[in-house]
């Protein structure tokens, strides 16, 4: 028996979506982004269901989604447009909740929930939001460059993406068009989401941490946003939930990199992890263990935590060895508040040197932050 290998697919959530949509009475619906169809099917099946209708957007739709859309052509609980997102909600009436996994950038994303939000007036609000997490929350992606207006156009590559790396490079997850920079303003879908809900006090938003991040967004003053909230609240945040992710995102680009170096045989690559858009990649490469620890430290001393980041991750990459390089880099990560990141470096720390454990406890004692 074989199975669909679903890296990112928001059929994942189907359970928690499907259960959510009917907590909220849910009929109308609107699908942004239809891909393969996988996830359309079951939105499709629960519409009939409710004796509502599901209306699924996509410009570029693959042949498995038009197929399915060709076959319920005669029904009246499906609809299907091949459009963009941006062209067709302002068209759209009295919808009921919005699943978007359209075009992952910070213009479009942005633009399409200030839509939502003016066609639904005083109507509750109920969006569920794909890719808040890594690698898009805080890269813009480009299906169509040219759709972006200039102003909130990065600049992008066709380059692969790695985690702990703001950069690019040439191995990595690869999709379509990136911002070659992560982070900043006006960058990724979740920065969107941050500065559209900064002017809507009134809705709330809880992120289940898995499958590259599902946000969902709602009103906290509709009839049915406690019972959202207790279906929600034990995956939204969930640091075991998070770690799962990591782990998964870590396996999967390790085979995405041994790939890369089968067809590239004569690679001879080393590359930093954080480049911190400030770093010149090629002296951080050059630089021994001992000259990495020295500016890694100079830099802790300054509180320059994520750029001394930068070298404690190469340290760790080519003397793993070095407990230094892995404190280091749990001290970066606990001092810029990211206490899941942190804790994960010293799981991998101590698997890599089980021997370790007790001068690594000491260490974060030393801190007052135990494990």
């Amino acid at each position: 028996m074989s199975e669909d290998l679903l890296i990112h697919s928001m059929s994942n959530f189907r359970e928690l979506i499907l259960s959510a949509l009917e907590v909220a009475g849910a009929r109308r619906i609107v699908e942004i982004g239809a891909e393969y169809g996988s996830f359309t099917q079951d939105l499709c099946a629960y519409a009939h269901r409710m004796q509502g209708q599901l209306i699924t957007v996509d410009p570029e739709p693959k042949a498995a989604a038009v197929e399915f859309a060709d076959n319920m052509r005669a029904k009246t609980h499906f609809r299907f447009i091949k459009a963009t997102s941006l062209e067709v909600l302002p068209q759209l009436e009295n919808v009921d909740a919005y699943i978007v996994d359209g075009d992952h950038n910070y213009y479009t994303v942005k633009r399409e929930l200030e839509l939502i939000s003016q066609m639904l007036g005083e109507r509750p609000f109920l969006v569920f939001e794909h890719d808040v997490g890594w690698p898009l929350g805080r890269r813009d992606a480009y299906y169509a460059p040219d759709r972006i207006p200039q102003e909130y156009l990065h600049p992008h590559t066709l380059e692969g993406v790695t985690l702990d790396n703001r950069g690019t490079i040439p191995s990595g997850f690869r999709m379509c068009p990136v911002a070659k920079h992560e982070g900043g303003p006006r960058n990724g879908v979740l920065t969107a989401i941050d500065d559209f809900l900064a002017d809507h006090p009134d809705l709330h938003l809880d992120i289940v941490p898995a499958v590259f991040g599902l946000g969902v967004i709602y009103s906290m003053s509709s009839p049915w946003s406690q019972k959202i909230s207790r279906l929600l609240s034990p995956f939204s945040k969930n640091p075991l939930l998070e770690r799962l992710e990591r782990n998964r995102l870590r396996l999967y680009l390790r085979v995405l990199e041994d790939d890369y170096r089968a067809a590239n045989p004569g690679s001879t690559e080393r590359r930093p992890s954080d480049c911190c858009n400030q770093i010149e990649t090629n002296a951080i490469a050059s630089m021994t263990p001992d000259e990495l620890l020295l500016e890694a430290r100079r830099l802790s001393k300054q509180g320059d935590w994520e750029k001394a980041a930068c070298y404690y991750q190469e340290l760790t990459k080519i003397s793993p060895d070095n407990l230094q390089g892995w404190l280091g880099r749990w001290e970066c990560s606990a001092s810029q508040g990211h206490g899941v990141l942190a804790d994960l470096v010293l799981e991998e720390a101590v698997e890599h040197h089980p021997d370790w454990i007790t001068r690594i406890q000491a260490f974060v004692s030393s801190f007052n932050r135990p494990m």
